[in-house]
C-alpha cells in the first residue's frame, strides 16, 4: 500500500468554496462527518451576503462525506447531508 497518499475515504484540510445565491447572508458554517452530530465550525471571516457572493474556506480534515450546516443572519440553519467534499469543491446555496 502507498502510505504517502491519503486514503480514498479521508480528506486532508483543503479549500472549499461556498456560493451564496440566496437572499440572506450566511453568518456561520460548520461541518461534521456524515451522520454524526459533531459539527466543527469553519472560519468564514465575515458574513457572506446573498446574491451570488462566494467565500473560500479551509475545511478541517475528516471523511469525504460530510454534513454541512449553514447558519443564516436570521438565526435559522440548514443542514446539507452527505456532501462528498472529495469529489466536489463547491457548495451552491439557493437558486
Amino acid at each position: 500500500a502507498d502510505l504517502t497518499r491519503p486514503s480514498a475515504d479521508k480528506r486532508q484540510a483543503g479549500l472549499y468554496t461556498v456560493v451564496n445565491a440566496t437572499f440572506d447572508s450566511i453568518t456561520g458554517l460548520a461541518l461534521a462527518n456524515a451522520n454524526t452530530d459533531t459539527f466543527e465550525d469553519v472560519v468564514l471571516g465575515e458574513s457572506l451576503p446573498g446574491g451570488l457572493n462566494t467565500a473560500t474556506v479551509r475545511l478541517p480534515p475528516g471523511e469525504c462525506l460530510r454534513d454541512i450546516r449553514v447558519t443564516f443572519r436570521d438565526g435559522r440553519s440548514q443542514v446539507f447531508p452527505a456532501i462528498d467534499v472529495c469529489r466536489s469543491h463547491t457548495l451552491r446555496l439557493g437558486t
